[in-house]
C-alpha cells in the first residue's frame, strides 16, 4: 500500500462551517473532495479554470459574475445597500432549510 500524507490548511471558521454544510448535504467527505482535485490536477496537468487563484483575485471576480447577470437579466441595478451574502443566506436556507 502506497504510504499516505496529510495536507493542513487554515481557514475562515465560517467559510469551513458552509462548505462542510455542501459537503455533507451532498454526501462527500472533505478527504474526498481534496482527493478527487489532486486525482484531476494529476492527470490533467493543471488547475481547473473555476479554481485558478491567479487568473484574478476573487473580488473581481465576483464583480465579473455579477456583471454577466445584470446583462442576462437586462441590466439590473442593486440597491446600495444590498448584502450579497444575506441574499446567499436566505438562498440557502430557501433551498435546504428543511435540511438544515
Amino acid at each position: 500500500m502506497a504510504r499516505e500524507a496529510t495536507i493542513n490548511a487554515r481557514l475562515d471558521e465560517s467559510l469551513k462551517r458552509g462548505g462542510s454544510a455542501v459537503l455533507e448535504r451532498n454526501g462527500v467527505s472533505p478527504t474526498q473532495l481534496i482527493r478527487s482535485l489532486y486525482r484531476y490536477l494529476e492527470e490533467e496537468q493543471r488547475i481547473p479554470e473555476c479554481l485558478d487563484v491567479q487568473a484574478e483575485d476573487a473580488r473581481s471576480r465576483a464583480q465579473r459574475k455579477r456583471e454577466v447577470a445584470r446583462s442576462i437579466a437586462g441590466c439590473i441595478t442593486l440597491p446600495a445597500d444590498f448584502d450579497v451574502k444575506d441574499a446567499r443566506a436566505a438562498r440557502i436556507v430557501q433551498k435546504y432549510g428543511n435540511l438544515l
